[in-house]
């Protein structure tokens, strides 16, 4: 009996250790097997994509809401797929010369060639070192961003993924054996800005491979993300997401001339763009490849400026996310998803008329709990509109999404929301169905008062407009399924004892 259980047991709880370990991961996040992905036009979202070849590959973004600027960073989609070492590519000789950081006013639209646009502002880094390659103009070779806020003064902290240098000739070494020198870049810089002023730069062999930095005012040093742990290269670089060597390190930068980096959370696979979220005193950290969200509480040892972080729950997410960003108005949680993991890498080898599902994500903390609920926000299922999105912003002043995508050429795209109007629109489509005319004789004022709104110097009006325009015709059947794609689509909850499932919210509203 005792060999039978062995015989026919051991290899049961093989392959579920290797079900929980990798198949499960592989099957629902990376390959989305039974995953039901939307169309963008299901969604309360009026789409405005900004086609310009300056605002191409900016993998990631940060709102200055102080200022109402929206900083990128920004490069060429076809050397992205060259040189790009945290995706294990290292043809130094073809990286980009042209990265950027990026200024862009929100509050500014305006046209370029009859296509819209807004104001922006290539930042120039006039103090910034020089490469100690003799005739390299590369300058920055950007990753993540972010920033601290104030009217007056905005520091910005960069991921610069430049190459290796070998110190004896002086010219670039083997970065697919060394790997890239990676460092983190301050700048500071303010409204209108039109450039940034270095500061310092950050080296340490903790800053191994950067994803993305995370701060905040008051703080003595920033965290960031290691995707690949260590491992710059070679095989422990190849191996690294399925092994879960990523890491969080803090670097303490309190001493003018030295930095101290350590560790402090490790065993994560591909741990992308992360987030402190002051008012929480919680880091928020995703995976791009086996989903859900990493959180840490950090506290300081009496007398010590060096955190340590204490997990305090996994917010099941079943997507692979990239950069998390913050409502600043709702301290709500953005992240930008990918429905099919497997379908992102293709971006880097053929960027234009690429195409695969992107969506947003909110994700929102319960007052006074470890709880949290998450939404699906929006979702391009075509890869139409906004394909392969590695960054999602939302500006609470205006109810505004920005989206941009790492490797996509000439893309970056705005979205205006109005949900609290898809709420009374909903409220109007009740009474219509309901037989009761004076929904429908509103949903004509509001379409005639708001018919001339669509100004650029009035958002809010025009996304009332828009959102009345598109979705609303006063005939009982259609004012009814508008309203009901003007609803929240997918919503999930999340406690540390219970994971988080979609579910067709709007059918228990309507039901």
């Amino acid at each position: 009996m005792a060999n039978t259980l062995l015989k026919f047991g051991l290899p049961v709880a093989i392959v579920a250790l290797l079900y929980q370990a990798f198949l499960s991961e592989l099957l629902f996040v990376v390959l989305g097997v039974g995953r039901h992905i939307q169309k963008v036009d299901e969604f309360p979202y009026q789409c405005r994509r900004i086609e310009d070849s300056r605002l191409s590959a900016c993998e990631d973004m940060w709102l200055s809401d102080a200022t109402r600027q929206l900083f990128l960073a920004c490069s060429e989609p076809l050397v992205r797929q060259r040189w790009m070492p945290n995706a294990a590519r290292f043809n130094v000789s073809a990286r980009s010369h042209t990265d950027a950081i990026i200024a862009l006013d929100i509050d500014k639209p305006t046209t370029s060639g009859n296509k819209p646009s807004f104001v922006y502002r290539v930042l120039k880094t006039p103090n910034f070192p020089a490469s100690p390659v003799v005739g390299d103009t590369s300058g920055l070779q950007l990753v993540g961003l972010t920033g601290i806020d104030s009217p007056e003064q905005i520091n910005l902290y960069l991921v610069n993924v430049k190459p290796s240098v070998n110190a004896t000739t002086g010219d670039f070494a083997d970065n697919a054996l060394t790997g890239a020198n990676s460092t983190i870049e301050h700048f500071i810089t303010g409204p209108a800005a039109t450039a940034m002023k270095y500061i310092r730069t950050y080296h340490h062999s903790g800053i191994a491979t950067p994803n993305n930095v995370a701060t905040a005012p008051g703080m003595k040093g920033f965290y960031i993300t290691n995707d690949h742990g260590p491992h710059k290269a070679g095989w422990g670089h190849a191996l690294s997401t399925y092994l879960g060597t990523g890491d969080v390190t803090y670097c303490d930068t309190s001493s003018p001339s030295a930095i101290v980096c350590a560790k402090l959370a490790g065993g994560l696979k591909f741990p992308n763009g992360l987030l402190y979220h002051p008012s929480h005193n919680l880091l928020y950290v995703p995976s791009a490849v086996a989903g859900n969200l990493h959180v840490y509480e950090p506290t300081y040892p009496s007398g010590s400026s060096m955190p340590t972080l204490k997990k305090v729950s996994v917010i099941r997410i079943p997507y692979g996310m990239d950069n998390l960003s913050l409502d600043q108005h709702t301290g709500d949680i953005y992240a930008a998803a990918f429905p099919k993991v497997s379908e992102v890498m293709k971006g880097f080898d053929a960027p234009i008329g690429f195409a695969a599902p992107s969506t947003a994500i909110r994700v929102r903390k319960l007052d006074g709990q470890l709880k949290w609920e998450w939404e699906k926000t929006i979702e391009d299922g075509d890869g139409a509109v906004m394909p392969v999105s590695t960054t999602v912003i939302r500006d609470g002043k205006t109810g505004r999404l920005f989206m941009s995508g790492e490797f996509v050429l000439f893309y970056f795209s705005s979205f205006v929301v109005s949900r609290p109007i898809s709420f009374l629109l909903y409220a109007l489509a009740s009474f219509c169905t309901s037989g009761i005319s004076s929904g429908c004789i509103l949903v004509r004022i509001l379409s005639l008062a708001f018919k001339n709104c669509m100004t650029h110097d009035a958002p809010m009006r025009g996304s009332l407009c828009r959102c009345v325009r598109m979705h609303v015709k006063c005939d009982v059947p259609k004012v009814f399924e508008g309203a009901r794609q003007l609803l929240p689509p997918v919503i999930g909850s999340h406690s540390p004892a219970s994971q988080a499932k979609e579910s067709t919210h709007h059918a228990a509203l309507l039901a």
